[in-house]
């Protein structure tokens, strides 16, 4: 089995605040798609990890998400479950230490950096583990229906992650921003 975390915000779901501070989003193509393969799979444990609020990500992710999907959620991080990591031009900086999961298999499960995926549209996010990431590009407004990216990655999980003893050993096989018409690497 394989953990795969999903970050919220220009990965599943673009989202924009709107007026009078309303949050307003859209899906990325292909979301529901790609949680189906991996559940049929029968080799993925389906996480999120957002460094948004939880009352808000959970909010957006019972749009986003078709209920079944949202009762197959085995893991629910959000920013308190973060590094607080502030920059001068970004005060309110986070990152992702996937220690924090595998420090405590009593909470999180027996997860380790041999099982454990972190999708993700920020290298910043990632830098603590970026050998346990995907990192892919951040689904924008203007993106529409021609994104592609959960068809590739879906593609490369299946393949290459899921038969993997170590997915440390094939992450790296990701080319950076699959989009339409590009390939993963064999």
């Amino acid at each position: 089995m394989k953990l795969i975390l999903f970050d919220l915000h220009g990965v599943l779901v673009h989202s924009q605040k709107g007026p009078h501070k309303r949050l307003s989003f859209r899906a990325r193509p292909g979301l529901n798609a790609l949680v189906d393969g991996l559940l049929d799979s029968g080799r993925f444990i389906v996480g999120i990890w957002t460094s948004g609020m939880a009352h808000n990500a959970w909010r957006v992710l019972q749009q986003a998400m078709e209920p079944r999907h949202l009762d197959c959620i085995d893991l629910f991080l959000c920013r308190e479950d973060c590094v607080h990591a502030p920059t001068r031009e970004v005060p309110h900086a986070t990152l992702k230490d996937l220690q924090t999961i595998w420090a405590d298999p009593s909470r999180y499960g027996p997860w380790d950096a041999r099982t454990t995926i972190l999708v993700d549209d920020s290298d910043s996010k990632t830098v603590r583990q970026p050998q346990n990431a995907i990192v892919v590009p951040t689904f924008e407004k203007k993106d529409g229906h021609d994104d592609t990216v959960f068809v590739t990655l879906l593609k490369f999980l299946l393949e290459k992650v899921m038969p993997a003893k170590d997915v440390r050993a094939v992450l790296p096989l990701w080319e950076r921003g699959p989009c339409a018409g590009e390939s993963v690497a064999p």
